[in-house]
């Protein structure tokens, strides 16, 4: 009698993914140091404060 071994089968990264999709649950995702968000949230933050000034005195000397 010939026995077929139980081989482990790991899900592939599409399968991973669609179900991921499939449950509505977000991937893990990778660990971001905190300095990294705060410098993120800075830039950001600065950035959109330069953009509307400029905005502002772009229209002022327009009118």
């Amino acid at each position: 009698m010939i026995r077929a071994t139980a081989q482990p089968c790991a899900p592939t990264g599409l399968q991973r993914a669609l179900a991921y999709v499939a449950t509505g649950s977000l991937p893990p995702l990778p660990h971001v140091p905190a300095i990294v968000l705060d410098g993120l949230l800075s830039f950001t933050i600065s950035t959109t404060a330069c953009f509307a000034l400029g905005v502002l005195i772009g229209r002022g000397i327009v009118q």
